[in-house]
């Protein structure tokens, strides 16, 4: 096993995917349901022994596989407070992969082409008189 951690948002028998992991020369982060946690390299961490928690807002629904060079990315999540049982993966967040620090996030408006999520309706084309 690479690592142990132990998750407070979520209850007994509820399943969220892990998307996303990450590593420096210090850290290794991983998402976690609506939590991105960095654990020492190197070290034999138990629960609790993480050097940093960043708590999202909901869950994580992806994510890219690139680091910049200061060893920050990025994780889209959604909203947790939407009525919607899978609301749309609406925002982002930048952050710091060796001390989790958010560095800026941002909320997207929501579609004006469709009302749930999924591909929208393609719009027939119109061909112009001949």
């Amino acid at each position: 096993m690479a690592f142990c951690f132990s998750v407070v948002d979520m209850s007994t028998g509820e399943r969220y995917e892990m998307p996303g992991m990450w590593a420096t020369d210090k850290i290794l982060a991983k998402g976690i349901n609506r939590t991105l946690v960095g654990l020492a390299i190197g070290t034999d961490a138990k629960p609790g022994d993480e050097k940093w928690k960043l708590p999202l807002d909901g869950p994580i629904c992806g994510y890219p596989r690139h680091v910049t060079g200061e060893n920050r990315t990025a994780v889209l999540y959604r909203a947790n407070d939407s009525e919607e049982e899978r609301p749309y993966c609406d925002r982002v967040a930048f952050f710091d992969l060796d001390d989790g620090r958010k560095i800026w996030s941002h909320d997207f408006p929501a579609s004006a082409t469709g009302t749930r999520p999924g591909a929208p309706r393609t719009v027939p084309s119109r061909t112009p008189p001949a």
